[in-house]
């Protein structure tokens, strides 16, 4: 799975378009803050990551 991690939605909505039109056959998930992000870590594996380093709820690269 992709997980793709930002905060900023007009980046989020550009990402997404990206993600989803470059891998179309690939599983990806979206988190807008670093505790989504990690929810959604705890419940799957994730193989891939895309994050922003400037969250609004800590550091991504602590997700890293």
């Amino acid at each position: 799975m992709i997980l793709v991690v930002e905060d900023c939605i007009a980046d989020r909505l550009l990402l997404k378009h990206e993600v989803d039109r470059r891998f179309p056959d690939h599983r990806v998930e979206y988190a807008e803050s670093l505790a989504a992000a990690r929810a959604i870590c705890d419940a799957n594996e994730v193989t891939v990551g895309v994050v922003d380093n400037r969250l609004t709820d800590g550091n991504g690269l602590e997700l890293v």
